[in-house]
Formats: structure tokens, C-alpha cells, sequence
């Protein structure tokens, strides 16, 4: 894999308080024996290298090892403390767009729970002359300083935007021909109002890449999910074939939906 972890000197010195992050617990039947983060969770810094380009992305461990050890969060910063982390399937779909960019060339794109951009930022590295990238408030200058450290391998504009779903609130733009959205689904209360709102932004034209890591082990709430969105939207799993060589784990799935 052609990607780079670096620690800084500061990161080290306090390894020991960022170091307890509770792991994520895998689940047993997961099929990927060798299972690692392309992101290193207890780092602030990640820097992914290609023979084309190269991002650096900062992460907030310290933010998310607040929310494990439940320490006096709010429950909108708890929620916002999902993203503070860059997860393996926004990587994924990323760099399956890279591998494809003839799917990109002359798209509006929009990334839904963006947290730390990598999502959307390679979106533009592909190609998409416009993206849009969203979350809540708390995680939004951690996006934006992101996304400015990278704006010289962006291809086209890349915004942010507050935007919570299910209100029945369209964005700017839409609906728009791409849009993504990486390990979103996670709890059952975020199912409803996350379809709610993949209708607002789109139409019969629009594609739509969602994916997660089923090794984590939200199954009930996956199931639930796929059998809700396939009553609205045509879905089908991207074949793995046409996954980046170097960012494929067994244990991701992505889907390409259409609304019906």
C-alpha cells in the first residue's frame, strides 16, 4: 500500500494519554484476517501518497478519545466526534473514484458526514468540478483546515456547509450527479432521516455511493437500512473488482443507489 503514517515529536511525547483510545472491537466473522486503519486513530496526522498525489489530513484523537471515555460531551459534540477520525471506507470509495474518474468529469459532487474531508477531497483530486462537502458545526473547522491544507491537488471548488438531515431541507445546488457518504450508518435512529435526505438532494440522474465496514458490527442497523432504502432507490454493490487495488478491505461494502 503506497500511504505514510508520520507522528510528530509532540504526538510521541503524549503517546500515553492518546494511546488509551479504546480499539474498535472487530467482529469475529470478519473475513479480513489482516485488518488494519489506513489512518492511524491515535495520530493527529495522516499523509497518503500515490504516484500522482499526495494529501495530509489532521485528525482529533484527543476529541474522539473523549467521546470512549464519556467525558462530559455534549451530545451534539459526541455525535460531530464520529468524524474527528478519517475511517477506512471514506478512503475507499475515495480512491474508487480515482481509479474511475471518467464517472467524474464534469460532476457536482456532494459528501454527506464529511468529517475530516478525506471523502471529498479526493472527489476533486478525480475530477468533480464542484464538491460540497457537509456536517455538523463541531467538526467544521477541522474540515476546512483540511481542506485548504490540500487545495493544490483540488481540481475544481471544493465548499463546506453545515447541513442536518431529515429537517426536509434541500442544499444549494442540488440535486446534485454524485454524492457520497462513508460509514453513515451506524444507528438506527440515523436511518430515517438519512434517507430523508439522500430524496431532498437528489434525483432519478444522481448517483449514489454509501458504503461502511461491516466488521464493526452495526448488522441490525445495516439490514435495516438496505431494506428501507430499496423501497425508494435501486441498489446494488460496487463489483470489487472496480476498487482501487490498494484501498479494497473485505469487511467495507459499497453500494451504488438510483432513486427509482
Amino acid at each position: 500500500m503506497r500511504f505514510e503514517l508520520k507522528m510528530s515529536v509532540e504526538e510521541e511525547e503524549r503517546s500515553e494519554f492518546i494511546g488509551d483510545i479504546r480499539p474498535l472491537t472487530f467482529m469475529e466473522d470478519s473475513d479480513d484476517e489482516d485488518y488494519v486503519f489506513y489512518a492511524d486513530h491515535s495520530s493527529e496526522s495522516f499523509e497518503m501518497k500515490t504516484e500522482s498525489f499526495a494529501i495530509r489530513l489532521r485528525q482529533d484523537p484527543v476529541l474522539r478519545n473523549r467521546v470512549d471515555k464519556n467525558d462530559g460531551l455534549s451530545e451534539s459534540e459526541a455525535e460531530s466526534a464520529t468524524g474527528a477520525v478519517i475511517w477506512n471506507t471514506s478512503l475507499i470509495i475515495g480512491m474508487y473514484f480515482v481509479k474511475n474518474q471518467k464517472k467524474l468529469r464534469g460532476t457536482r459532487g456532494l459528501e454527506l458526514g464529511s468529517g475530516c474531508g478525506a471523502g471529498g477531497i479526493l472527489l476533486s483530486v478525480a475530477g468533480c468540478t464542484n464538491v460540497l462537502c457537509t456536517d455538523r458545526k463541531e467538526i467544521m473547522p477541522l474540515l476546512q483546515e483540511n481542506i485548504e491544507k490540500n487545495k493544490d491537488v483540488l481540481s475544481g471548488k471544493v465548499d463546506t456547509g453545515v447541513y442536518r438531515w431529515g429537517k426536509g431541507v434541500s442544499l444549494k445546488g442540488a440535486p446534485f450527479d454524485v454524492i457520497i457518504a462513508a460509514d453513515c450508518v451506524y444507528d438506527i435512529e440515523i436511518v430515517q432521516p438519512l434517507l430523508s435526505t439522500l430524496i431532498d438532494v437528489s434525483d432519478k440522474s444522481t448517483r449514489i455511493y454509501l458504503g461502511w465496514d461491516r466488521s464493526i458490527g452495526f448488522h441490525d442497523v445495516y439490514k435495516t437500512f438496505l431494506d428501507s432504502a430499496k423501497k425508494r432507490f435501486h441498489v446494488e454493490p460496487i463489483d470489487r473488482n472496480d476498487l482501487h487495488e490498494d484501498y479494497d478491505k473485505n469487511s467495507v461494502v459499497v453500494y451504488l443507489m438510483r432513486r427509482k
